[in-house]
């Protein structure tokens, strides 16, 4: 079975096509995230434009407050460097959100022997059909379809990261060092195992979600669902120590949540945590006997 891997050089090659500056966007961009506009899709949305935006304008894109224009959303909100402002309605699809990525990419810094190129700002089409997949595996598995979920992250990384290998050493980069723009990349990859658990039943093959696992860690060491799920790899393999390893570790993070999308709860996070300092207080005496 092949793990997929979302490389960061996805990333690398969006960044290497458009030689912008390195300051941030000028531009800030909210995206209204009221019950109203969320049933509008407007967490996906704000999910899809952090993870296709550059990495200069990436930061510049957060989540905003109600506009009270229900019904015509997902809402944008756009503050330029004068503090002017502009709302935008209906932002949702990859005809309205791809382009407009493309606008808010700082001025190229471009030589005449390179010429001016037309397509410098573009994001790459692999990209694009790689989080597409992805966020369709995603959705089979918030529905618990998960074969549908497993076929459509691997199909993700056979069909639009294949050509990216190139470099792939380089590619274990954490994701604060982009922003917000590996964290699809993380959560596909911790979604890909924890639909490996509810699918298989090989110890190989639970040896492959634990490969995906940690590939997730690598690209965010800080991602607390990871190591959940890595513990309860090791739970379903009767691993005390690797479980007891796993949740350790995670005990040890910061509380600053994880890198799903939407984010959890912090009364959610609290709670995981709680149960889990029980399950690990139990798996501590057992590897201490």
């Amino acid at each position: 079975m092949v793990i997929p891997f979302f490389p960061s050089s996805i990333f690398l090659l969006a960044a290497a096509s458009s030689k912008s500056s390195s300051s941030s966007s000028s531009i800030e961009v909210e995206v209204c995230l009221s019950p109203g506009c969320v049933a509008d899709g407007g967490q996906n949305t704000l999910s899809k434009l952090k993870a296709l935006a550059h990495p200069s304008v990436c930061d510049s894109i957060k989540p905003g407050k109600c506009q009270s224009l229900c019904g015509k959303g997902p809402i944008l909100i756009q503050n330029d460097e004068k503090n002017k402002q502009q709302i935008l309605k209906f932002m949702k699809g990859d005809e309205k959100l791809v382009p407009y990525l493309e606008s808010l990419v700082p001025s190229l810094d471009t030589t005449e022997e390179e010429g001016d190129d037309d397509d410098a700002n573009r994001i790459p089409e692999d990209l694009i059909t790689g989080y597409n997949l992805v966020e369709d595996g995603l959705n089979f598995f918030s529905k618990k379809s998960y074969e549908e979920a497993f076929d459509f992250l691997k199909k993700s990384y056979e069909e639009a990261c294949e050509n990216l290998k190139t470099g792939i050493e380089k590619a274990f980069v954490p994701a604060k060092e982009y922003g917000g723009n590996m964290e699809w990349m993380v959560h596909a990859h911790r979604t890909y195992a924890e639909s490996l658990l509810e699918i298989l039943t090989q110890d190989e093959e639970y040896d492959e979600a634990i490969k995906s696992i940690e590939i997730a860690l690598s690209l965010d060491p800080t991602d607390e669902l990871s190591y959940v799920v890595l513990a309860q790899i090791y739970q379903i393999k009767k691993d005390d120590y690797g479980e007891y390893k796993a949740l350790k570790t995670m005990f040890e993070l910061p509380e600053v949540g994880d890198a799903s999308s939407p984010p959890h709860p912090n009364r959610d996070i609290a709670n995981r945590r709680r149960t889990l300092g029980f399950r690990l207080q139990k798996l501590q005496r057992e590897v201490e006997k």
